[in-house]
Formats: structure tokens, sequence, C-alpha cells
């Protein structure tokens, strides 16, 4: 295999997107016909979902991306920034960055949702819904947890695997990729659109490519995947958090209602603190 490490590294960046796309068509496609060989899927087996979730997290983003850095650079880890090292104090306020950010994404997610396409385009519209349905179902489904054990499964299955994989193939690879060609906030706001389209959920896209915008910001002043990767954990984990106590019975704020409504007021002071946070952390994170 070492004959293969940085074979194409002076190679078009096109390449290196097509090879990117084709391993997460192919790997993922493989991974979806030995899945279907071996095991009947049952959507009311969680656990069996979970597994297999993280096996087409794997093949559709985690291995694809791991490969095309092996294939275009000498260093994995110094093409994707894996190596690199930021204080607990960079990491914390992320985190809390995040957290701070929530009432506002709310409010974008709730405006986009009452999203209504023009006349002529309703078969379109019909479709979008049912696909935005079902992934929702889904989501309860996995969410709905009772016990410590099926909470961490879904931590690692919902907060950890996608993070760790979504941001190694969008802003580990994609992202980096452009770089190379475009203005700096140019790669990291088209990162953000293919990032949320690549989901399929309509209804929520502005929300998720606001999301992926900060994420890729924080990429880029950081040069650090780690600090993408724990923001987008941390995101996750709070949703699954959320609904296992409250599944649980344990009475708390909905925090996904925070910023919607008659609480319009906390999304706006949402937007203006976690700009003033985004502009310290940039000052910390700024390595250029």
């Amino acid at each position: 295999m070492k004959q293969f490490k940085g074979i194409f590294i002076k190679n078009f960046k096109v390449s290196k997107f097509l090879i990117l796309i084709g391993l997460s068509v192919t790997l993922s496609s493989i991974t979806i016909i030995v899945l279907s060989s071996f095991f009947r899927i049952n959507t009311d087996n969680m656990n069996l979902t979970r597994f297999v979730q993280m096996l087409e997290t794997s093949s559709l983003f985690i291995l694809p991306a791991l490969t095309t850095s092996y294939l275009f650079s000498n260093s994995i880890t110094q093409d994707l920034n894996i190596s690199a090292k930021n204080n607990f104090v960079d990491f914390l306020l992320v985190g809390i960055l995040i957290l701070i950010f929530i009432p506002f994404i709310n409010f974008i997610t709730d405006w986009n949702s009452q999203l209504i396409l023009p006349k002529g385009f309703e078969g379109l519209m019909q479709w979008m819904k049912t696909t935005e349905a079902n992934a929702y179902t889904l989501t309860q489904k996995l969410l709905n947890v009772h016990s410590t054990t099926e909470y961490l499964l879904n931590i690692i299955a919902i907060g950890i695997f996608p993070a760790f994989g979504e941001e190694l193939y969008f802003r580990g690879v994609i992202q980096n990729s452009i770089l190379k060609s475009k203005n700096s906030i140019v790669a990291v706001w088209i990162t953000a659109f293919i990032f949320s389209a690549i989901h399929f959920q309509f209804f929520g896209f502005a929300a998720r490519f606001l999301v992926g915008g900060i994420l890729g910001l924080l990429y880029l002043w950081s040069k650090n995947i780690w600090i993408p990767i724990f923001a987008h954990c941390i995101n996750n984990t709070c949703t699954v958090s959320f609904y296992f106590l409250k599944y649980k019975g344990i009475h708390i704020i909905d925090f996904e209602t925070i910023g919607i409504g008659d609480t319009w007021w906390i999304a706006l002071l949402s937007l203006c603190i976690g700009i003033i946070l985004t502009f310290i952390i940039r000052h910390r994170l700024k390595t250029d």
C-alpha cells in the first residue's frame, strides 16, 4: 500500500473530488449490499439500526476521506490537521459557542420549515415533505431511549460517529481542497452548502448551512480538525441528551423551542452574544 501514498499529489483538485465521491458511492453501495445480504434490516430493532448507521458513516464519509487524503498527500495527519493541538480553554469556548447559538439556530429552522414552493412544484414539495417526515420518524425512534446503555450507544452512533466522519469529509477534505484555489471564506460557505445539501433535509437546509459555516470557520481559524469535530459532537450530543431526559420523564426546558414564537428575542440575544464570542474565539484560534 505504501506505493500508493501520495500517488495523486500533483493531480488537479477536480480529480480529488471525483475520487472522493467515487469512493463514497462505491464503499457505501458495497456496505448496503453486504448488510442486506447478512441482515434483514428491521427499523424496529434500534440497536441494529445504530450499528448500520455507524457502518454507513464509515463507508460514506470516514474511509473515503482517509483514503483520498492518503492518495493525495504525503501525510494524512498533516493533510487533515489531525495532529494539531489546542488548549482546554479553546475547546471550552467552542462548546459554549455552540450552546449559545442554539436559540438562533432554532429560529432559522422554524423559518425554513415554513418553506412553500411555487405552483407547479406540488410533486417536489410532497417528496420533500415525505423525505423529511421519514428522517424525522427514524430519528425519533433512535432518540426514544430509557436506559443509560441505550443513551451511551446514541452518544456514539448519533453524537460522535457522524461528527468525526462528516468533519473529516467536509472540512478535512472538501474545504481544504477548495481553499487551494478559492478565497478562504468562499471555501467555507461552499463547503457548508454541500454539507447541508447532502443531508437531503430541505426544511432544515438553512440551519444546517449556518451550522456548517460555523464549523468551517472554526476549522479555518484553528487549522485543527478536532475543533469542528468537538463542536459538531456537542451539537449532536445536546439533542441526544435532551431526548433521553425527556423520555425518562425528567421535566426540562424544551431547548428546541427556545427562540421560536414569543421567545424570538432570545434568538436575537443568542445571535448577538454568539457573534461577540465568535470574534473572541477567532482571536484565540487564528494561526495566520
